[in-house]
């Protein structure tokens, strides 16, 4: 067996209008997180650019927020670290485990731009390689992410490249040669969560997307059977020896029949930071008022093993790391109230979240709630004690956010920019764009320009 269901799929499934509107919402989400990177000064956004510089190509592709041009692989790896950044962009907690948007749009507008490709075209191929990367999560995601990968960056490459084949128009050969080429490519590790490694390795897979399907386009190919076979790509994740196959063929036995997209849909963060955190935020917030954090004795993350593992930091010594720390996500919502992009960019955090976190503790989450929710208990020095429960954050796509929230989320990202005197996009330029579907994407590109 070859992975022929897979390639049927990309290269011939129609995209339906509700998973083209999901796109959209993406895309435009996608350019938020961009943008705010780029307001707040990430490092390694504006290093990665320099590196770009540096070696020079053919400038053959727009990138993100800047009015530059680089050869495709460099623009999608610049592209996908800016949306990935600040950990404010797109996740799934059930298939994927990751951020699908960061690495596709990465990919996709890179390659778009390059071969001057229309709005609609991407947001059909973000589609597809989302559904992608679904499939191949249901297939070994739980066990790959469970063993230490990093799913938005192994899927990742593999989705991506699957979605620039169907922007590419690709023949079923050539479809399946991108694939099993960006298999061999995949990498990432959980351990980089809280370092520039997390948002680089995004980056790295959305570039080794863009070679993959390049020498594929050229005739290159590799095992038509490297998703699946013994010592293939699943079983290298971490599905158990000889399940490949059959792991394989159940979770694309019913590929353009059910869209994954629509079941389970996708989570927007309303906070630039590990999903995981979300709750314990949301739980601050709520008894933020009715706090006193000299006074707090201690503060109790009733968390999950899943949400306590992925957010490894328990005593960040910076505030790139706190965006994967329970107690440190809790602290800021506590003491300086609702987390922004600039909470967790610069050297160290203030002085009040600082001594805060060290009066934090765990205890494990009530059986009854998922990986994603957890339970916060602040005790006072007076024996006042207050209980906070989330079971599912606001953003999760069991709550998903307003019309409102959204545009208040690209206004929080931009208002530095504003506040600076620095040039702002417009949503509502940026909103007839997207939802043009035959406008280039170039014009897109050009409309957020920042700048450094």
């Amino acid at each position: 067996m070859s992975i022929d269901p897979l390639v049927d799929f990309v290269t011939q499934q129609p995209v339906t209008t509700e998973a083209r509107q999901i796109a959209a919402d993406t895309l435009l989400d996608s350019l938020t997180c961009a943008i705010a990177a780029t307001a707040s000064g990430d490092r390694l956004v504006e290093r990665l650019v320099r590196h770009g510089l540096d070696q020079g190509g053919t400038p053959e592709a727009a990138i993100l927020t800047q009015s530059l041009q680089f050869p495709a692989q460099n623009a999608a790896r610049i592209n996908a670290a800016a949306i990935h950044a600040l950990d404010f962009d797109d996740t799934t907690l059930t298939s994927w485990i990751g951020h699908p948007s960061a690495v596709l749009y990465g990919a996709l507008l890179a390659v778009a731009s390059r071969e001057l490709a229309t709005v609609g075209d991407v947001l059909d191929a973000w589609a597809i390689g989302f559904e992608v990367g679904a499939r191949l999560g249901e297939a070994g995601g739980q066990e790959s992410y469970q063993r230490g990968w990093h799913n938005t960056a192994t899927l990742g490459t593999v989705a991506a490249a699957a979605a620039i084949a169907r922007l590419l128009g690709f023949d079923a050969d050539r479809a399946q040669a991108a694939i099993g080429l960006a298999a061999t490519m995949s990498s990432g590790l959980k351990v980089a969560f809280g370092s520039d490694a997390k948002p680089l390795q995004v980056g790295q897979a959305a570039a080794n997307a863009v070679l993959a399907s390049d020498l594929a386009g050229q005739g290159l190919r590799t095992a038509s059977d490297v998703l699946f076979a013994r010592h293939g790509w699943l079983e290298a994740l971490g599905v158990p020896d000889g399940q490949g196959l059959a792991r394989f063929t159940d979770a694309t036995a019913d590929l353009g029949q059910r869209w994954d997209i629509l079941d389970a849909g996708i989570t927007f963060k309303l906070w630039p930071c590990c999903a995981y955190t979300h709750w314990a935020i949301e739980a601050a917030l709520e008894l933020r008022e009715r706090v006193n954090t000299d006074q707090i004795t201690s503060v109790t993350l009733h968390a999950s093993e899943t949400a306590r593992a992925t957010c490894r930091h328990d005593r960040p010594s910076n505030p790139a790391d706190a965006r994967f720390s329970l107690p440190a996500t809790a602290a800021v919502a506590l003491v300086e109230g609702w987390p922004s992009p600039q909470h967790f960019v610069g050297e160290q955090l203030p002085a009040g979240v600082r001594e805060l976190i060290v009066r934090c503790n765990y205890a494990p989450a009530p059986d009854a709630l998922p990986d994603w929710g957890g339970e916060l208990t602040i005790e006072h020095r007076d024996g006042t004690i207050l209980h906070s429960v989330v079971e599912t954050p606001r953003g999760h796509q069991r709550r998903p956010l307003s019309a409102a929230d959204m545009r208040a989320k690209f206004d929080a990202a931009t208002a530095p920019l504003r506040a600076s005197g620095r040039p702002a996009p417009e949503w509502d330029i940026l909103y007839e764009l997207i939802r043009t579907p035959d406008r280039r994407v170039d014009e897109l590109l050009a409309a957020p320009l920042t700048g450094y």
